[in-house]
């Protein structure tokens, strides 16, 4: 490959990672990205020469800056607004191969419902959306789960490879040394994806000698600020409780991480348009524990891909949750999960993302 375009706005972690597999292929990388994300970025040694790193927003952004190649053998994009000015791209740069990454199924393809009867685009951006996936030579997901729902709900004729949101990372695998198990909640602290509430009816039913907990993002809006208000209570009262004091401190914390717990709320929307976790919707989360080899704790109700089907504890309830977390507090039991965890991880290592993908991409012809 001549040259490869990335276009990714939304997550540093998938950007890093498709870095991470291009390098192995492509002679010049050109990648668009927000700020933060690029700068961040500049301070990795990908050991390659030829990548181009180019601050956008979006779509547009990216047509604006003149900084893509003509003909790229690939170009790879995960587009949340301006379709139209990504058609223009399309048309005036004739990509040979055009990956879409899609990350909201539902978003994309539930069609609006006009008379009762007859069923179309719900709008004209859904139009040029649907558009795109036409002119499209593959579509890219985060899972299985997501990937069979676009075949079997809606039909798609497309070839669907999967990109896990991030891979394996050698190196990030360090485990507490003190005496209590300590359960780490990561992502923002938010109503609608999370229910923070059970976190905070939790804690007091688990021995405050034995647990620690670590809440790993910011607060959003009223409620976010009402949990870190709760937190800080329970803290008063002697549970081991640290609460994010910036992003940048995300990764050293979650090394320290015995459990990631993650009290997701499976039902919600994107836009407008409702979506199900792990099955039209991926969380970040569950890459949490991939990343950094770590066992998950996840509601029953969240589907999860049979890949870490020995690494995730799923529980039904409250008291359910409380037994099995208390299980961890038995050594065997714990040191048992950590290799599981260790072991499921390890599917998602870039040398075997990369071959898998490659050999997709390939085999578009």
């Amino acid at each position: 490959m001549n040259n490869v375009v990335i276009a990714e706005f939304d997550h540093y972690e998938t950007t890093y990672a498709l870095v991470k597999c291009f390098i192995r292929e492509a002679k010049n990388i050109h990648v668009f990205s927000i700020k933060p994300f690029i700068d961040r970025l500049k301070q990795v040694d990908f050991g390659h020469d030829g990548i181009s790193w180019h601050v956008a927003d979006d779509a547009k952004e990216v047509l604006e800056s003149g900084h893509i190649p003509q003909q790229p053998d690939i170009f790879l994009i995960a587009p949340t607004s301006h379709y139209a000015e990504l058609v223009t791209i399309f048309e005036q740069y004739q990509p040979q191969k055009k990956l879409l990454w899609i990350r909201n199924v539902n978003y994309w393809f539930k069609m609006g419902t006009r008379y009762k009867v007859f069923k179309g685009p719900r709008s004209t951006d859904h139009k040029i959306m649907l558009d795109i996936v036409k002119s499209s030579d593959a579509i890219i997901v985060e899972s299985d789960e997501l990937r069979d729902n676009i075949y079997k709900k809606y039909r798609v004729k497309k070839p669907v490879f999967i990109f896990p949101y991030t891979l394996y990372e050698d190196g990030l695998q360090e485990h507490t040394d003190g005496d209590k198990v300590t359960i780490s909640i990561p992502g923002y602290i938010e109503r609608m994806r999370r229910d923070y509430d059970l976190v905070i009816d939790l804690i007091p039913m688990l021995d405050k000698e034995k647990f620690a907990y670590k809440f790993l993002g910011q607060p959003r809006k009223e409620y976010g600020e009402m949990i870190k208000n709760k937190a800080l209570e329970l803290k008063e009262q002697g549970y081991d409780i640290y609460l994010l004091e910036s992003p940048e401190y995300f990764e050293r914390e979650m090394m320290s991480t015995d459990i990631v717990f993650a009290p997701i709320s499976v039902h919600t929307t994107f836009a407008g348009v409702e979506e199900v976790y792990g099955q039209t919707k991926t969380t970040g989360v569950t890459f949490d524990i991939i990343r950094f080899a770590k066992p998950g704790v996840f509601p029953e109700a969240l589907t999860t891909s049979e890949n870490l089907k020995n690494s995730v504890v799923k529980y039904s309830d409250i008291n359910d949750l409380k037994e099995k977390l208390n299980r961890f507090l038995d050594a065997e039991y714990r040191d048992k999960m950590n290799k599981a965890a260790l072991s499921d991880a390890q599917q998602y290592h870039v040398d075997n993302i990369a071959e898998t993908f490659f050999s997709n991409i390939n085999g578009l012809g």
